[in-house]
């Protein structure tokens, strides 16, 4: 099953037009946002961003030398499982970024913008479990859009580093893997909303699900899990396989980082994988 252009642009277009005054407010702008943005891309042709489209083959070539500028940020993603500790490393690599003097924006997904986060409190409370896993999928893929459009791409262009706790590696993971979507329809997807897009760097945290799940619990003390949070356990198995498969496919953009260590010795492996592959220090040099 694949997805088309065309397709997506129909399912923006009646998300927008959501029955009843909550799912409006909720959904409308960032699914018009959506649609308007990728028609602009298609009259653009090769309009999907800041890179010419490649073919990344296998995956082993070096994700720092994606970008064609050297003014250019440089993209990096953690993704992992549920209680891997992603916001925190994320923050504390956004610091020590900063430390160099690059500029830095920390983003997230679900959200990272206006009308991506319109839909994060509906994506994560459950309100969007009565879709299919193609639904939830392109519910993600709408907010995607809105998130590369406002934050991602302009923060680039300027020569900010972007650090990103999830992007599509979870779609992969959570719709396709675990939700059990065809690969082509997620590809397609991808190559429609992300395009030559995609991160120079993803940072794959990962420790067995069963001690991701106590640590998301403890983090939230008496707060509610959220909707994939209250998935059984062999649904985070499969989320686990599922990103570390991601790492296997594509060597050249992806690191898996034992995320069972302490918080200090993540960061410290965190750090390392991003000076080896992108080299701050160097950077903050050039641009002196």
């Amino acid at each position: 099953m694949g997805i088309s252009l065309a397709w997506f642009l129909v399912f923006c277009k009646r998300l927008s037009q959501a029955p009843s005054a909550a799912e409006g407010a909720r959904f409308a702008r960032v699914a018009n946002r959506s649609r308007t943005v990728l028609r602009e891309r298609v009259g653009k042709g090769t309009g999907f961003g800041l890179r010419s489209a490649r073919s990344d083959g296998d995956g082993s070539g070096s994700g720092a030398g994606l970008m064609t500028m050297q003014n250019r940020g440089r993209f990096i993603t953690l993704e992992g499982g549920e209680g891997a500790g992603k916001s925190v490393q994320a923050r504390r690599l956004e610091a020590r970024l900063a430390a160099l003097g690059l500029a830095v924006v920390r983003t997230r997904e679900p959200g990272g913008s206006p009308g991506a986060e319109a839909l994060r409190e509906a994506i994560l409370t459950g309100f969007a479990s009565d879709f299919s896993s193609a639904g939830q999928a392109l519910l993600f893929a709408a907010a995607r859009v809105d998130h590369l459009d406002r934050t991602v791409l302009p923060a680039l262009e300027r020569g900010a580093w972007v650090v990103s706790d999830r992007f599509a590696d979870s779609t992969r993971a959570y719709q396709g893997a675990a939700g059990n979507l065809p690969p082509g329809f997620i590809a397609d997807l991808e190559r429609l909303t992300v395009g030559p897009n995609r991160p120079d760097l993803t940072l794959i945290l990962d420790l067995p699900a069963d001690v991701g799940l106590k640590r998301a619990a403890e983090r939230r003390r008496t707060g509610p899990a959220d909707r994939f949070e209250r998935q059984g356990l062999p649904f985070h198995e499969t989320l686990r396989r599922a990103f570390l498969d991601i790492a296997v496919a594509e060597p050249g953009r992806c690191v898996v980082i034992d995320a069972l260590s302490s918080e200090d010795e993540v960061a410290a492996a965190v750090w390392a994988a991003v000076e080896a592959r992108l080299d701050p220090a160097g950077a903050v040099k050039a641009r002196a």
